[in-house]
């Protein structure tokens, strides 16, 4: 399948595809399948709709399925930018997001709409697709024009603000063309994963790739996508041979397998660290034969559009790191320039500085927001034109050979990546700040032993606090409550801890780094109520396993122990290894507790209701082995191999750059005769 136009936008693209194989099925979902002719008959119907309006921001609010792909499609072949709207969001975060991008029409399903009261009050249009006609009909288009809006993603705001990142044709098509021709797609389409949720503009990749090469794209249900082993089952039913997920995706997914998936041949990571340990091991229980999977770490923020670094590990190449190293992020795309600046001066191979990257094909920045588009695009300092705009990424990294192959160390700022979602620490303390009965708030990033980060807010309460948010001891729970009403999951604190006062500087600035650790406050249990059956006990085990914990309380709710959404999908894995049992993320938050949960795995059959032996307290509550760690109330924040680490020796390496000017003084005559090589080859 090839395209006579050199950048074709990418919806003419997949036209193109879906005439050339109407047959082929363009997605497989649990609500059907979906070829390619008629997804481009429905896509017309959708975009018969939105003709009245051009180059405007058009939501779609629908789940992971076949209609959003449909209406994200005829959303683009009208010609408007879509913008993705999450039914698991709370409603007041859509309509934020609704407000900040301007956008005037929405299209949904009445059955997923018309839960949304607020959106349907607020003046925009609705579009019911079930209402629209599939269509054979040619739609009437202007050329298309390299920098005509094709989408909006949200990033987080530091000032509480959510930011719309605007992509546009041209960057779309370049990245959605490169990784076709680099990886040989259209020569042999892929059955293809959609893992990632559809405000993460990974989803574009998931997606577009597939549909762009005559691919399949395989959608799995929301417990396939969201339970480790269940996903492990589907990848192997469903054949698929190409995936993207971030890191923590893989790890999990390493851990759930049982048996290999012998039809994979390409995984792509990407949003945070991956370590040579974390490809070995997958490679290891995925693969049938050795020279299989090839694994790709990509890396590019937002604002770049999807990706613009890559770093191939070709199948059946063992990898030249250390288990627990960091793996580079590789090199940039055709079209794209790494520079690792100290300043306004070019650092050398092996010297820490910010990464910026230098690409036509960036996003069109921050929708209505110019002051913030040119703090991140900046003029590039080591030439005089003004035309050449660089992004600022707020990265820290270095060029680890005189190759120009890089290395990306953490943030510089204040914000971080769960789950390989960027969240900006501000806009979370905001958010708190900005409830009633809370005086004051701080959120900081924690690793627990696994290298997992999870949140953890500390807040001051108000004097009339408990009339507005209960007993102190309740205020945590009440608070992630409210917090969850306007933020994205990953973005709510695990663990919100109560304090007194927050620690200060000399000029008044929240001391993060005097701030407790969750286990100095909550290192005492309080009322820990033992098992009094068997199935009590074997969970309390696991538990133990997940939290780290000496103790586990059979009645304290799953969230005080400080479990989030991923310590849910792990204790998952963890239920279906000692019980055989398969459980839903929602059946399993309905069960707030350990007593709630056995009951449940006891009328099953999973678990074994007959009273537990009764052991004495001392041995019941005997010490862990001594590398679990001591007693805990909550998680240690140990060191996560490699990364925090690297963070450290990133930030004593900022603080001893020295000026360019100096340089001949700090290298050898052939190390600065290299430098300045790879510099000229870096700059052209």
């Amino acid at each position: 399948m090839t395209n006579s136009k050199k950048n074709p936008a990418f919806y003419e693209r997949i036209e193109d595809v879906c005439r050339a194989c109407p047959d082929v099925p363009a997605a497989e979902a649990p609500e059907g399948t979906l070829t390619y002719g008629e997804l481009l008959r429905r896509s017309s119907g959708v975009a018969q709709a939105l003709q009245e309006q051009k180059r405007e921001v058009v939501g779609l609010l629908f789940p992971a399925g076949l209609d959003y792909l449909v209406s994200l499609l005829g959303t683009a072949r009208s010609q408007n930018a879509f913008m993705p709207l999450d039914p698991s969001f709370p409603e007041k975060r859509l309509l934020r997001f609704i407000e900040v991008s301007g956008c005037r029409t929405v299209v949904s399903t009445r059955s997923v709409g018309e839960a949304f009261p607020e959106i349907l009050n607020s003046g925009v249009r609705m579009v019911w697709i079930e209402d629209l006609e599939a269509s054979d009909d040619e739609l009437v288009r202007e050329p298309v024009k390299p920098l005509d809006p094709a989408y909006v993603m949200f990033t987080s705001g530091s000032t509480g603000e959510p930011k719309a990142v605007l992509g546009n044709q041209r960057g779309l098509a370049h990245f959605i063309g490169w990784e076709r021709k680099e990886f040989g797609l259209d020569e042999n389409p892929p059955r293809s994963s959609w893992l990632s949720a559809i405000t993460f503009d990974v989803s574009l990749r998931d997606i577009l790739i597939p549909l762009s090469t005559g691919g399949t794209l395989c959608v799995p249900s929301p417990d396939e996508r969201q339970v480790p082993h269940l996903l492990a089952r589907w990848l192997r039913e469903k054949r698929v041979s190409f995936m993207h997920c971030v890191p923590t995706v893989l790890r999990l997914l390493t851990q759930a397998l049982d048996e290999p998936l012998p039809d994979m041949r390409t995984t792509l990571s990407a949003g945070e660290p991956l370590f040579a340990r974390d490809v070995n091991l997958y490679r290891e229980r995925a693969s049938a034969h050795p020279a299989q999977i090839e694994m790709v770490n990509l890396y590019g923020p937002t604002e770049t559009t999807l990706a613009k670094f890559f770093w191939r590990m070709p199948a059946g190449e063992p990898l030249p790191q250390a288990p627990g190293q960091m793996l580079p992020v590789g090199h940039p795309l055709p079209g794209t320039a790494a520079l690792i600046l100290d300043g306004a001066m070019l650092c050398p191979p092996g010297e820490v500085g910010e990464i910026y990257i230098r690409t036509r094909y960036r996003t069109s920045g921050y929708l209505n927001r110019p002051e913030l588009t040119k703090k991140v695009f900046v003029q590039n300092p080591l030439t005089d034109d003004p035309d050449d705009i660089i992004y600022r990424s707020g990265d820290l990294g270095k060029y680890i050979d005189d190759e120009g192959t890089v290395e990306c160390l953490g943030r510089r700022d204040g914000q971080v990546k769960i789950s390989g979602v960027r969240i900006e620490l501000g806009e979370v303390e905001t958010d708190l700040r900005e409830i009633q009965g809370v005086e004051d708030a701080a959120v900081v990033a924690h690793v627990d032993g696994s290298g997992q980060k999870f949140l953890v807010g500390y807040v001051t309460l108000t004097e009339s606090s408990e009339s507005l948010l209960g007993p102190r001891e309740d205020v945590p729970e009440r608070l992630r409550e409210e917090l969850a009403k306007v933020l994205a999951p990953q973005s709510v604190p695990s663990i919100i801890l109560v304090v007194d006062d927050l620690p200060r500087t000399t000029s008044g600035k929240v001391n993060k780094r005097m701030l407790p650790k969750p286990d100095e406050l909550l290192g005492e249990e309080a009322a820990c109520v033992p098992p009094a059956t068997r199935t009590e006990e074997r969970i309390c085990a696991l538990w133990r396993e997940l939290f780290e914990r000496d103790r586990i309380s059979v009645e304290t709710p799953f969230a005080q122990l400080g479990g989030d959404s991923l310590h849910a999908i792990k204790a998952l894995s963890l239920l279906y290894r000692e019980f055989n049992a398969n459980l839903s993320l929602r059946e399993f938050f309905h069960a707030k507790t350990v007593r709630e949960l056995a009951k449940i795995l006891d009328d099953r059959g999973f678990g074994s209701a007959e009273g537990a032996k009764r052991t004495p307290m001392k041995g019941l509550w005997s010490p862990l082995r001594k590398r679990q760690g001591r007693a805990l109330r909550l998680p240690r924040c140990r060191k996560a191999s490699g990364w925090p680490s690297r963070w450290r020796k990133a930030e004593t390496l900022m603080r001893s750059l020295k000026p360019m000017s100096l340089m001949p003084t700090l290298i050898s005559r052939s190390s600065l005769w290299r430098f300045r090589k790879f510099r000229s080859a870096t700059m052209r």
